[in-house]
């Protein structure tokens, strides 16, 4: 069924006093079918740009973190992990917090340098997203069975 618009009788239309809505029809107006596919495609627009807004924001998020020389692990649960692994050789270690810190830096290093590797991986499956098969790739490269 066909719904139409109610229009009030008693009023007039143009300034010249006609009664008629259809005498001053304006093309520049979009029809009613015209406005409902105007919405639907602001509606996509609306999506497209909050997927573009997450991937801007991974954007974003990768080059703060390329640009800093900053740690990328939390200190103390660093430190916590390793007098951890050292209690399980021996109770009494003592640990300087320059030692510390060049282990952490060390292990970072290492994590950056074999993601990056394996990424390198992913791009030669024609792939984006980075796979633990990626990275057991990698270690098998590199000699490291672990």
């Amino acid at each position: 069924m066909v719904r139409r618009k109610s229009i009030p009788r008693n009023r007039t239309y143009s300034s010249s006093g006609s009664t008629s809505p259809f005498d001053e029809f304006d093309s520049s107006q979009p029809t009613r079918r015209q406005s409902t596919h105007n919405r639907s495609r602001k509606s996509s627009k609306k999506r497209r740009s909050q997927k573009t807004l997450r991937t801007q924001r991974a954007l974003l998020e990768i080059r703060k973190y390329q640009k800093s020389c900053n740690l990328l692990i939390q200190k103390s649960p660093f430190i916590r992990l390793v007098r951890e692994i050292g209690s399980y050789f021996t109770t009494d270690l003592r640990w300087q917090s320059i030692a510390l810190l060049a282990l952490q830096e060390a292990s970072e290093a290492y994590l950056v340098s074999l993601l990056s590797d394996s990424y390198l991986c992913t791009l030669h499956a024609k792939r984006i997203t980075l796979f633990p098969t990626d990275i057991r790739l990698t270690l098998k490269l590199r000699n490291c069975y672990t």
